[in-house]
């Protein structure tokens, strides 16, 4: 397994499958996420999230620290061609947090008021 190491806690890992490279996994602290097995998993416990909540957290978790709008979030979790409103983002942005609380993450989805949304652990 390749790690690449971002800055702060942020790490992105490889894996090599039988000499081929695997979908990225994301690691932050004790919150990860694979693609290769579509699994999220915080503090070694599996938390079950809909298709478009994983698609908003490893977008999140693969561009930190870094403000997202409500359009770009679109993009990337619904595709171009899919037409909702733009507060959609914020019902699966709930959604994502309260899967996240029991284990204290909620917080690391902040809100930038009428800017949009960021992946952060920095308090």
């Amino acid at each position: 397994m390749l790690a690449f190491q971002n800055s702060g806690n942020f790490s992105v890992h490889a894996a090599h499958l039988r000499g081929r490279v695997g979908n990225p996994s994301i690691a932050v602290g004790e919150l990860s996420l694979s693609d290769d097995t579509g699994r999220v998993t915080a503090s070694g416990v599996t938390i079950l999230l809909r298709p478009i909540e994983f698609r908003l957290l490893r977008f999140l978790m693969s561009n930190p620290e870094r403000v997202h709008t409500r359009t770009e979030l679109l993009e990337q979790a619904w595709g171009r061609k899919v037409f909702v409103g733009e507060r959609t983002v914020d019902v699966h942005i709930r959604r994502l947090r309260a899967s996240l609380q029991p284990f204290g993450m909620d917080g690391w989805i902040r809100t930038a008021h009428t800017r949009g949304y960021l992946f952060s652990t920095q308090y």
